[in-house]
């Protein structure tokens, strides 16, 4: 999950296809669970935040596989220190 659409001053951890590829089957879909709720948050939001409350279990699962996962090939950097992860968590409220 690359942060090109992101803002370029945010720090992080850029998850370039080829990273993405190397992480386990189950964490590539996690990724894709998180990104495709995300954008249809974003979409249905009326004042532009994403709450946490609103999360289905499923999607809150799938962001903490992400979170508690190494990102491959950094030194036991996990997810949480991804760009994308850490532009999520500094826009969800409550």
């Amino acid at each position: 999950m690359g942060c090109m659409h992101m803002n370029p001053s945010q720090v992080g951890i850029a998850i370039p296809a080829e990273i993405h590829e190397q992480y386990p089957e189950n964490v590539q879909k996690a990724w894709e669970i998180l990104d495709d709720w995300v954008k249809q948050a974003q979409e249905d939001s009326e004042d532009g935040y994403l709450k946490k409350s609103d999360m289905p279990e499923e999607i809150k699962e799938a962001m903490q596989l992400i979170l508690d996962t190494p990102i491959p090939g950094y030194d036991g950097a996990k997810g949480d220190k991804s760009c994308y992860m850490v532009k999520l968590l500094s826009a969800l409220r409550d």
